[in-house]
């Protein structure tokens, strides 16, 4: 993401997830800090959503931190779970699993507010497990959206390697009302690469990912120089 900061490449990677080309650099954060301009502060949509959400949670426990996140004031916030070996966790119904784990029920209760419209809550409390950080992401982006500007978008991506977690992607995107279904998305390393593979610009990234391992074994599914 750095890489396509430095190009001056982020806004097509965001125009891809909204679905709309807009040609305007955005921000980005790295773990809740802004790493344009080098700035390195932390976020304030994202302090005032884990003051809203986590100020007095049951358990301690890290706070919500987006791996990724672009953010354009007045057009969007896309919250990007990213994964490479590990896989999507879930919270099973049942008793907490330790000492820093919620419950399920404690999940949807806690991370849930007045007027949600990218979740079902309803539908959510009848599941056997939810995946608790794409749950966690996208309440945040939609509320962080809508203290932003009525304007602001929110979207919610998972971003993983090609053929990994596509059922626990499409179990997850049940939850999402089937008119609002494109702000959740499931994207793949693989796809970022194809989209910047013909920019001279983004060469240090497709070049990484191309030579990427993971075990001492090409670690995504692309065609190496």
């Amino acid at each position: 993401m750095r890489s396509l900061e430095e190009a001056d490449l982020l806004w097509k990677l965001a125009s891809h997830i909204v679905g709309e080309t807009i040609r305007v650099r955005p921000f980005l954060f790295l773990w809740g800090i802004c790493t344009t301009n080098d700035d390195f502060e932390p976020w304030d949509l994202l302090i005032e959503a884990r003051r809203e959400f986590e100020s007095n949670l049951p358990v301690e426990r890290p706070l919500t931190e987006p791996d990724i996140a672009l953010f354009l004031p007045g057009r969007y916030v896309i919250l990007i779970e990213a994964k490479f070996c590990s896989p999507n966790t879930a919270y099973q119904r049942g008793p907490r699993k330790n000492g820093s784990s919620l419950t399920l029920d404690e999940l949807l209760g806690i991370y849930q507010f007045s007027g949600q419209q990218f979740l079902d809550i309803a539908k959510a409390t009848q599941r056997q497990r939810v995946f608790y950080q794409l749950w966690r992401n996208m309440t945040f982006a939609e509320w962080m959206a809508k203290l932003d500007h009525p304007s602001t978008k929110a979207y919610h991506v998972n971003l993983v390697r090609e053929g990994y977690e596509r059922e626990s992607a499409a179990e997850f995107a049940m939850l999402v009302p089937e008119d609002r279904r494109h702000h959740f998305q499931r994207l793949t390393w693989e796809e970022i690469h194809n989209m910047f593979v013909d920019e001279p610009a983004a060469a240090t990234l497709t070049r990484y990912l191309e030579t990427k391992t993971a075990g001492l074994k090409p670690a995504f599914a692309l065609l190496r120089a």
